[in-house]
C-alpha cells in the first residue's frame, strides 16, 4: 500500500554549519542511537546526518504527518 510521496533535499552545508555549532547535541535531535554509532565513524559526518535528515522528512511528507507528529527521530 502506497500512503503518499515524499522527498527532501538537505544541503550538507547546513549541516556543517549545524555541527560546527551545536555538535553532538543537533546529532543526538536528528538521528537515533544506532545512528549516532555510524554517524561519529562516517568519512563525512555532516553528509551522513544530512542523508539520514533527507529521509525522514521525505517518509514525513509520504506520510502526511511531518517529523513533528507521528514519526519518531
Amino acid at each position: 500500500m502506497i500512503v503518499g510521496l515524499g522527498v527532501d533535499l538537505a544541503k550538507i552545508s547546513r549541516f556543517e554549519k549545524l555541527l560546527d555549532k551545536y555538535g553532538e547535541r543537533a546529532a543526538e535531535k536528528i538521528l537515533a542511537p544506532v545512528e549516532i554509532v555510524r554517524w561519529q565513524q562516517a568519512a563525512r559526518p555532516a553528509a551522513y546526518i544530512a542523508k539520514r535528515w533527507a529521509v525522514k522528512e521525505a517518509l514525513g511528507k509520504a506520510l502526511g504527518t511531518g517529523i513533528a507528529h507521528g514519526i519518531t527521530l
